[in-house]
């Protein structure tokens, strides 16, 4: 069996649209998979700010609770008065460091 030169080419020329294929393919690939690692990282950042903000208000509602108990003991001074200005100074040192956590780039 001799092969003909003409299919030989052809099957060449097949071969290269193939691989030329594949190859379009499989930069289509690794540019989703770029994409997507960048929305991971993205996504993990802001999983992080998010948990550091809620334990700035769990631990702000925790301080401002155990406030609460001492306050309600206090003798000579209206419990809801001293509770008022505490939760005043509470809210204002949250809201501040509300302040500086926003300021912060978002890649912190």
């Amino acid at each position: 069996m001799s092969a003909d030169p003409w299919e030989f080419e052809q099957l060449m020329g097949e071969h290269q649209t193939l691989i030329r294929g594949y190859g379009q393919a499989q930069a289509r690939c690794s540019s989703l998979i770029r994409q997507q690692a960048a929305e991971i990282e993205r996504l993990e950042g802001e999983l992080m700010r998010l948990r550091a903000t809620m334990m700035m208000r769990d631990t702000a509602l925790f301080w401002m609770q155990a406030d609460y108990v001492v306050l309600e003991a206090a003798p000579g001074v209206s419990w809801r008065e001293a509770w008022a200005r505490r939760l005043k100074e509470g809210l204002a040192r949250l809201q501040e460091a509300m302040r500086k956590r926003s300021a912060l780039p978002h890649g912190a």
